[in-house]
Parts: structure tokens; C-alpha cells; sequence
């Protein structure tokens, strides 16, 4: 006996499948009645040969038809001869969005501190966006001392936002009356319990120290940039153990650190704590159990003791996590 199946309404003319075809992308409405839709998408700045000490520039215009929310960022690195991929490519890099006039780090950051791979993405702690037609530049400096990149790629994984023709594209929230209009905002805003505004923009400020010798202590201060709070939210680090070419040891490093807040005069760690203990890599950042909050204009000072029989060279400490700018 043949038994017929029903088809599967997919299958159907007129049946789910239409439907799904026209839904096929997530929407929303706003309290302003601004229609949104979204899409997966993904933006590459590729850079050429990058001999030791060599830096160069790649730039990306941001499409016309929609604002880019940027969620994860990954790297692959290529050297002169090897077919094998080196994901811990010795190069910094600076991120700055044109739109906004910004950079997004306080200075160029090692790309194994704030990439990841494709296994495993870093995870922005707050999403970034790039509005329409905006330009984002990338800098890119090889730091090795010997090694010669053929290819050197970063991936900006995120999302589309395309809105209907009434919403506004706003470059920053002016002042408190932003957060009444239609908008696809580049920054998030939200009202305090004090009857304040705020605003947020994703950053990095990054530690750097050449070189530590065996038993030796180095101090570098970071001044939190005036125009804002910082909340760290996520840690990485990264440096060579007794060379300056390689593959970088991420935060396998024979440092200790101690992290002081120059506005209160509060240390965070009740003694010296291994670098493996208290941070991690850009495939696996270091998240903070409580985000913590620094003033605009205070110091944060680093301290990193040497604690191996060898020198530590090309260190970076990372703190990562987002600006909070007060609206008049």
C-alpha cells in the first residue's frame, strides 16, 4: 500500500515557506514607531607584507544601506614561507571610527590581547557601532623582531541595522532630548536613578612595558582619558619569556601584578597575584565577577614583578570594557 505524506507546508506554494522568506530576518519597532530589521555580516581589513618594525594602514567604508553593530573580532597571520596559519601574530594594532573622530584604544594593542580565532571569537564586552557611510581605519604595526608576515587579516563579526526611511541616523546624542526621537543610535543611553542621562562607547586602555629582568619590578600608569568613567569589564595580557620573536606566550608569563586605583589609593589584590591567575587571552578573556567603575582623570597604576630566572620582554596588560559619558 502507498501512503502518501503530507507535504510539509514549507514546500507549498503559499504555505510557511513564503512566510518565512518574507520574516527570514529578525524585526523590531521602537516606543518611537521606527521599524528595524537586521542581518549577520562581516568586515575585513587585509594587509599585505609587514616586515619587523613595519606598520600599515587598512580602511573599510561602512556600507550606505545600514549601520554596522560590531559583536566579535578575530586574526590570522601568515609567515614569509609557511603554509601553516600563526594565530599569535606579533602585531599592534589602533582602531579609529571616523564617524566619531575616535580611537578606540587609549594605544595600539597587541592582536592576540583583542582578536580571537574562529574557534573561539573575542567577544566584544559591549557592542560597538559604525554608523552608515562612516569610515573605520585600522593601524597594524609587526612588533617581532625577526618574523616577516606575508598576510595579516582582522575580522569585524557583527551585525547589519537597517531601519525605514523616517528613522534618523544620529553621529552622538546631542543632549537628554536624543532619547525621545526615532533613532538607530550609535551609542546606548539610559536615565540613572539620580535623574541623570548617560551615554556608552565601547574602549581598551592598555599597559605597555618593553622589558622586566629576572627580579626586577616595573610601575606604568594609565590616566583614565577626562571626557569619561571607565567600567573594566574583561583582562588579557600578553609578552615573550626570554625573546622578542615567536610565538607570543599570551599571559603565560612569569610576571606577578598588583593594580592600584589612584583615586582612591586602593590596591585590588591583597598581594601580588600571578598574571595566569588574573588574566586571559583574546580567545578567552578574563571577565570580571563585578564590572569596576574608574573616575575620568584618575591614575591606574600596574605594577609587574619578574619572578622567573629569565627576562620578560614586549609586555601588554589590557583592560577592556566601555566609556559612560554623562548628557547635559
Amino acid at each position: 500500500m502507498i501512503v502518501h505524506q503530507p507535504k510539509a507546508p514549507w514546500m507549498s506554494p503559499g504555505g510557511l515557506y513564503k512566510g518565512y522568506a518574507q520574516h527570514r530576518f529578525r524585526d523590531w519597532r521602537d516606543k518611537q514607531g521606527g521599524q528595524y530589521s537586521e542581518d549577520y555580516f562581516e568586515y575585513v581589513f587585509n594587509f599585505g607584507v609587514m616586515a619587523p618594525g613595519a606598520t600599515a594602514i587598512a580602511q573599510i567604508q561602512i556600507e550606505a544601506d545600514s549601520t554596522f553593530e560590531w559583536i566579535s573580532t578575530t586574526s590570522a597571520s601568515f609567515t614569509t614561507g609557511a603554509a601553516a596559519n600563526v594565530f599569535v601574530p606579533n602585531i599592534l594594532i589602533q582602531v579609529v571610527d571616523a564617524g566619531s573622530s575616535r580611537n578606540l584604544f587609549n594605544t595600539a594593542l597587541p592582536a592576540n590581547c583583542v582578536c580571537g580565532a574562529g574557534t573561539l571569537t573575542h567577544l566584544l564586552p559591549i557592542p560597538r557601532r559604525f554608523l552608515p557611510k562612516s569610515a573605520v581605519t585600522m593601524v597594524a604595526t609587526n612588533y617581532d623582531s625577526a618574523i616577516t608576515y606575508n598576510t595579516f587579516q582582522v575580522v569585524m563579526i557583527g551585525r547589519k541595522i537597517y531601519a525605514d526611511s523616517h528613522v534618523q541616523l544620529m553621529p552622538k546624542p546631542a543632549s537628554r532630548d536624543w532619547m525621545n526621537d526615532a533613532v538607530v543610535p550609535q551609542f546606548n543611553s539610559w536615565s540613572g536613578n539620580n535623574q541623570r542621562f548617560y551615554t556608552e562607547d565601547y574602549y581598551a586602555y592598555g599597559f605597555s612595558v618593553g622589558n622586566i629582568a629576572s627580579g626586577a619590578t616595573a610601575i606604568t600608569t594609565v590616566l583614565v582619558e577626562a571626557d569619561s568613567d571607565f567600567e573594566w569589564i574583561t583582562t588579557t595580557a600578553s609578552g615573550f619569556n626570554n625573546a622578542t620573536t615567536g610565538n607570543a606566550q599570551n599571559n603565560q608569563i612569569g610576571l606577578q601584578m598588583q593594580i592600584l586605583d589612584g583615586g582612591s589609593q586602593r590596591n585590588l589584590f591583597q598581594n601580588p597575584v600571578n598574571i595566569v591567575s588574573t588574566t586571559g587571552t583574546g580567545q578567552l578573556p578574563f571577565i570580571l565577577p563585578v564590572p569596576r567603575f574608574f573616575v575620568a582623570k584618575t591614575p591606574i597604576v600596574l605594577t609587574l614583578n619578574n619572578f622567573v630566572a629569565n627576562p620578560v620582554n614586549s609586555i601588554y596588560v589590557v583592560l577592556e570594557g566601555r566609556k559612560v559619558f554623562e548628557l547635559d
